[in-house]
């Protein structure tokens, strides 16, 4: 496209040169044509000396045929055959502003710059789309389009804009000893009943695979069905009917309730709790923790099968033993898929 347009405007500048010389003649003396009427592409050249006499004698009077002639030999010098070349051009000539754009186009700075010094492009980016969209400190910026868009990073949640952690709470659940009562010598009376609850804070259009770690001090409870798994975790399954502790965890959504003390219950001692597992969760759910102690109005002591109280490390009330039973649910990951 450059070449067809420097092309066109060299065309132009041999015709408005000619007829500026035609203006002239009177003045400059200069002869444009033959006595024959057959025209010169040079300017200033004539064939012979009556050529010249002939011009200067007919200078006061336009020759049609010179004109004519003059522009058809503006055109062969726009193909560069005549000595006076419309390439060559003179300064503040039509020629030369062509060549001026030509070069401008060719090297940048105009419009059409491929130099990569003109406008910003959306493959490019910058950080100033970044700033003009006003991601969120937690959010990471995609500049590539117009405008910007912003991503709330991995553990954060929101329109880009605005990101929040994704969150949830530690729960916790106790069953402590209140009195000896009417409990065997190694029970003692609990109280009736504990919950925990919370939600997940996250975005409600994501399930997210929350990973828990169970602590604490239980005692053994026999459930039916569901899926047990290795430990004392048996989601969905059915406790039997009778004494001993029950302790679990329910999710709103996706609904499900995951035991965490599933063992063979009559056992008259507690154990030690320590695992970590997945479970699914969807932003906004609520989670219950829970105990009871099996509505019998009794529940096993903190002892081991050696009859010495168990401490759980790092967990409340350590380096003391908890006077009775509970499970601390802490959040290890929480993931979206």
């Amino acid at each position: 496209m450059i070449r067809d347009h420097i092309s066109n405007e060299r065309y132009t500048a041999g015709v408005g040169r000619i007829g500026c010389v035609a203006l002239l003649v009177t003045v400059a003396g200069c002869g444009f044509g033959s006595a024959n009427g057959g025209g010169s592409a040079g300017l200033g050249e004539s064939d012979s000396a009556d050529a010249s006499t002939s011009a200067g004698a007919s200078a006061g009077t336009a020759d049609p045929s010179a004109g004519s002639a003059s522009q058809s030999g503006a055109t062969t010098n726009d193909a560069g055959t005549g000595p006076d070349s419309a390439t060559t051009g003179t300064p503040g000539s039509a020629s030369a502003t062509a060549t001026a754009s030509a070069t401008e186009s060719t090297t940048g700075g105009g419009p059409g710059d491929s130099s990569g010094e003109g406008e910003d492009t959306a493959s490019t980016g910058t950080s100033d789309a970044c700033a003009e969209a006003g991601c969120d400190a937690n959010a990471s910026c995609d500049d590539s389009a117009r405008p910007a868009a912003c991503t709330c990073n991995d553990g954060f949640f929101g329109d880009g804009t605005s990101c929040t952690a994704v969150e949830l709470a530690t729960l916790r659940v106790e069953l402590p000893c209140l009195e000896q009562g009417p409990c065997p010598v190694i029970g003692c009376a609990m109280l009736e009943t504990d919950q925990d609850q919370t939600s997940l804070l996250g975005d409600t259009e994501v399930t997210y695979t929350v990973t828990l770690r169970f602590r604490g001090v239980i005692e053994e409870k026999t459930y039916t069905g569901g899926d047990p798994q290795e430990g004392y975790f048996h989601p969905n399954a059915t406790p039997v009917p009778g004494g001993f502790n029950q302790f679990g965890l329910q999710v709103d959504d996706p609904p499900g309730t995951y035991f965490l003390n599933s063992g063979t219950s009559g056992i008259n001692e507690c154990f030690p709790l320590d695992e970590t597992h997945q479970v699914d969760v969807r932003g906004g759910s609520g989670l219950r923790l829970f105990g009871n102690n099996g509505f019998d109005t009794c529940g096993v002591q903190n002892l081991d099968g050696d009859g010495a109280p168990i401490v759980i490390e790092d967990v409340p009330p350590d380096p003391a033993a908890f006077d009775g039973q509970f499970i601390q649910v802490d959040v290890v990951d929480i993931s979206a898929p």
